[in-house]
């Protein structure tokens, strides 16, 4: 893996120790769906709609929702982002891999931003609570914003992979 992108990836399992297991449960479901044949090419085409950041931060931010909706409930609040953030990293690789993008720190920093804004906004924040929100993340005031996800049809892959892992 990129050293920028598992840097990312250890630091954010770091972070959360306590979650280290259902975060990695996570993006374990989230690879198999970017993965699994009958999923694979749209996810090869959501992430090839465009390499610029604001469109992977959102497939990534799509497929977070996804798995989350999936879980019915018992995906923990706290694991969505940090598991977003890494299979964030495991799109930016397999786009690297194939030659789209190059990665680097200010890319990096683009998708997650892009990443976290999508999210929020399936999460149902406002513009002002995602501004809020970036806001903070730059130093600024904090805001909150609600933790309940967009509808999403169920679907039986996301939630075989789940159990598998």
């Amino acid at each position: 893996m990129n050293p920028i992108l598992e840097k990312t990836r250890q630091e954010t399992l770091a972070k959360k120790p306590k979650l280290v297991k259902p975060i990695e449960k996570t993006v374990e479901a989230g690879k198999k769906v970017m993965y699994d044949e009958q999923t694979r090419e749209m996810a090869v085409q959501q992430l090839s709609a465009g390499s610029d950041p604001e469109s992977i931060g959102s497939a990534v931010a799509k497929l977070a929702i996804i798995l989350l909706n999936q879980a019915k409930g018992t995906m923990p609040m706290e694991v969505l982002v940090p598991a977003a953030t890494i299979l964030l990293c495991e799109a930016l690789q397999f786009l690297e891999d194939a030659g789209s993008v190059e990665v680097t720190p200010d890319l990096l920093d683009q998708c997650t931003m892009a990443m976290t804004s999508a999210l929020l906004q399936a999460l149902g924040a406002t513009p002002e609570q995602i501004q809020g929100y970036i806001d903070k993340a730059r130093g600024g005031a904090q805001q909150s914003a609600p933790a309940q996800p967009a509808a999403q049809p169920a679907g039986g892959i996301v939630s075989a992979a789940q159990g598998a892992a």
